[in-house]
């Protein structure tokens, strides 16, 4: 089940602007992991998300979170990071029905769905949620794959935003 969509991740509105961005916009990559991070798109390479996904992804900053994603023979793949003050518990009341995990040695929650599969990790900043669509791979692993790296560089992370 996705996660809630009010405050916590984002809604069928904000992932069709997130897809409409992503047609025309890019953005930067990862930084090393000791470096400081201004935001979440600086947390993942596009390279590192291609790989998961399987083919070369354009990545879209907007002010709640990063959207990676490709238009691949056959249909539409993407990759979504954002990070909220809600914390982790009240998420996983809010949609319940998470498998409990760790990932990264932090607190986590993954939650499969029909169209989003969404992974919740609690970080220093606050929750990171990570978003995989059209994804025909083993998704909980993807998303653990990149939830391992996105936290191996979060230290650094600012808040969430307002």
């Amino acid at each position: 089940m996705p996660a809630p969509r009010s405050s916590v991740g984002p809604g069928p509105l904000l992932m069709a602007v997130l897809i409409a961005l992503t047609l025309v916009t890019s953005g930067a990559g990862a930084q090393a992991q000791d470096e400081p991070v201004a935001d979440v798109c600086a947390l993942l390479t596009p390279e590192e998300v291609g790989e998961t996904l399987g083919a070369e992804v354009a990545v879209a900053p907007d002010p709640v979170g990063c959207t990676w994603s490709t238009t691949k023979s056959g249909g539409f793949a993407a990759a979504t990071a954002g990070w909220t003050d809600v914390t982790l518990p009240d998420q996983q009341a809010a949609s319940p029905g998470g498998a409990n995990l760790t990932v990264g040695g932090r607190t986590a929650s993954y939650s499969p769905g029909l169209f989003l599969n969404d992974l919740l990790i609690e970080v220093d900043a606050g929750v990171l949620w990570l978003l995989v669509t059209g994804f025909d791979g083993d998704v909980e692993a993807a998303l653990t794959g990149l939830g391992e790296l996105a936290v191996s560089r979060s230290g650094s992370l600012p808040p969430p935003p307002d």
